[in-house]
Formats: structure tokens, sequence, C-alpha cells
């Protein structure tokens, strides 16, 4: 096995020039997952510079996913892997990267088969919980044209239930902890903005 750590610097500046100051799927969503996925990798375990590797690059497809109409997390794990090859990485670290980010997308439809990837994924879902997940939805709603009661119906749709979708029991104990605040605002929403 190559020494991946020695990679970790290239990697991050190369995703921060490409992911943006967007707050849902920017770096600032990178830098989120990251430290979500750090949490849950000091109590599960894994091997924590591919998580680091593949978090920040997990998403790097999503800005050409509707220029090209693909799936962001094949796009993803495309250009991951022709930038890894670029600057020297073994093949051994890109084929467990471009697993983890491929797999780290529910709507892929591919299950992560190793610890890292059931990391990755489950900080990734838990990204769109708690009070970040309330701003990330509905900045993602508005510039998506979605409507605020809309967006409230995501949240039954979708994310009230991510927590069953979660890999690791950290994953789990984090996401319900998350789901619970999100409730609260739910609650709150439909109240102040007379929604029945």
């Amino acid at each position: 096995m190559c020494d991946l750590e020695k990679y970790l610097d290239k990697i991050m500046f190369f995703s921060k020039a490409v992911m943006g100051k967007s707050f849902h799927h920017g770096w600032p969503h990178v830098e989120r997952v990251l430290n979500i996925a750090h949490k849950i990798s000091q109590k599960e375990g894994g091997h924590y510079p591919v998580i680091k590797a593949a978090v920040f690059l997990h998403d790097i497809g999503r800005y050409a996913e509707r220029s090209l109409n693909s799936h962001h997390a094949v796009l993803s794990a495309d250009i991951a892997k022709e930038f890894l090859k670029s600057i020297g990485v073994c093949d051994y670290h890109i084929s467990e990267i471009t697993h983890i980010i491929i797999s780290h997308s529910f709507t892929s439809g591919i299950k992560p088969r190793s610890l890292e990837a059931k990391i990755v994924s489950d900080a990734d879902k838990i990204d769109a919980l708690g009070a970040v997940g309330v701003i990330r939805a509905f900045l993602f709603g508005e510039s998506n044209g979605r409507s605020p009661n809309d967006t409230l119906q995501h949240f039954i749709d979708k994310l009230f239930k991510l927590p069953d979708l979660m890999y690791t029991n950290t994953g789990k104990i984090i996401a319900r902890k998350r789901v619970e605040i999100m409730k609260v605002v739910y609650d709150e929403l439909l109240n102040e903005l007379s929604i029945k």
C-alpha cells in the first residue's frame, strides 16, 4: 500500500478549488461532512486518510451533473480517479476511494462495502439533518424552484427517514438526535406558516 497521507493536501486544495462556496453542496458541506466522518471514525474505526480523501472528493462532480445528465456520484468517482492517478496515488487507494465516492449516495443504488464507505455515506446524510439540514433544505429548495411547502414535504418524504439508512451505530445516534431537532423546527414552521 502507498502512503496516502502525503497526498492529502493536494487532494484538499483540488477539492477546495472545484467545490465553490455553496452552503448546501460546496466546500462548507465538505468541511462539515469531514467533521462528522471524523467523529464517527473515532468511535467506529476505519482508515482515516482514506475517509478524508474520499470526503474531499465525494461531490466534485456536482457542478457538471446537470449539463452532463449523469449522477453526481458517478461523475465524482470518474473525476477523482483521473485526478488521483495524475498525482501518483496507488491503484489500491484509488479503488478504495472511488468505491466510497460512488456508494456514498443513496440514489446511486450501490451499497458501501467497506467500513470507510459506510462512515462517509453516514456522514454525508447526517449533514442533511439537524439545524444545518433545515438551512440546507431551504437553500437547495429555493435554488431549484421548490416552494417552502414542497421543502417541508421533503422533510417527511426523505429527511426524517435518513436515520434508518445509517450503516454505523454512531451514525444512527447522531442522525436520531438531529432529526429530533428538525422535527421541532418543522412543527414550528407549520404553525408559523399556518400549514395544515
